[in-house]
């Protein structure tokens, strides 16, 4: 028993080990931001986004359908083949083309160009 060995294990400070995990958490979110912004500027992702404009289904029956999305659609993009029906489906406007800049205000607000 004279031969007993006493292993003791230090850890870091709570401080510490929290910080180190909040730097890690911060990171994986921007490394996802980065990847959906990315993803957003491929076909795909363009196409998710003329998906999601085809759902919107607002009071009115008002619908949007877009051809195709050229461009940033975060930064600057060209929309094709845009037409609005009203709650019958029957087409009331049709633009073959729609230019969108977005534009940051001097209030801080993002406006169409």
């Amino acid at each position: 028993m004279a031969d007993e060995e006493v292993i003791v294990i230090e850890r870091r400070p709570l401080a510490r080990r929290v910080l180190r995990w909040l730097a890690i958490a911060l990171l994986a979110v921007t490394l996802l931001l980065v990847a959906a912004v990315a993803w957003l500027n491929t076909g795909s992702g363009r196409q998710f986004i003329v998906g999601r404009i085809a759902r919107v289904a607002p009071a009115s029956g008002l619908t949007v359908e877009v051809g195709r999305i050229d461009g940033s659609p975060l930064w600057s993009a060209t929309l094709h083949d845009v037409k609005l029906r009203d709650a019958d489906h029957r087409l009331f406007l049709e633009v073959p083309e729609v230019d969108l800049n977005w534009l940051r205000s001097s209030q801080g607000l993002f406006l169409f160009a």
